[in-house]
């Protein structure tokens, strides 16, 4: 009997130790803050490398180029170029002249076998009036095609140009 009073008296005293410890154990609380900056951003993409690469804009191939060739970059995919901006940021695509412009959007020209040139321009429409150097904006969130026309001009009662390949290249820049 001895030994059940006294298992009895260990057990009670556990117990009022139990819930005493219980009832003075402080507790504490606070929050957590969650946050995340997302700054205004306009990203590009001229074809499939991203912003560092080439957009192509190809005309074919031609003869004796008596009449106009016309040409424009595609809606989408790999010769695409479309711009991604932050909903509301304003943002400015600008054109230079190419490389054999001489510097005057107004002189854009492709360069071929002996140094001769070939004039073309760009365009923002698809009726070729609006000689392209800059093209603004205001962001959606959402990817953009921009398209490119181009113009090369015929040379109905001029030379033909020698055969060869023809080539410029002009520099894209993006302001936001």
């Amino acid at each position: 009997m001895m030994r059940q009073v006294f298992f009895l008296a260990a057990v009670t005293a556990l117990s009022t130790v139990s819930a005493a410890h219980a009832q003075i154990t402080p507790q504490k609380s606070g929050t957590l803050e969650v946050k995340l900056r997302v700054d205004s951003s306009c990203e590009w993409s001229p074809g499939t490398g991203g912003e560092n690469s080439n957009l192509l804009l190809d005309f074919g191939s031609t003869t004796l180029l008596t009449t106009d060739v016309d040409g424009q970059t595609a809606a989408a995919g790999n010769d695409a170029l479309t711009i991604t901006c932050s909903p509301g940021a304003d943002y400015a695509l600008a054109f230079d002249a190419g490389e054999n412009g001489g510097g005057e959007i107004s002189q854009r020209a492709m360069s071929g076998p002996a140094g001769e040139t070939i004039a073309y321009q760009l365009y923002s429409n698809a009726s070729r009036t609006d000689v392209l150097s800059t093209i603004s904006g205001e962001g959606t969130g959402s990817a953009v095609p921009i398209p490119i026309y181009g113009r090369v001009p015929g040379r109905p009662n001029g030379t033909a140009p020698t055969p060869g390949n023809y080539t410029d290249m002009v520099t894209i820049t993006l302001s936001f």
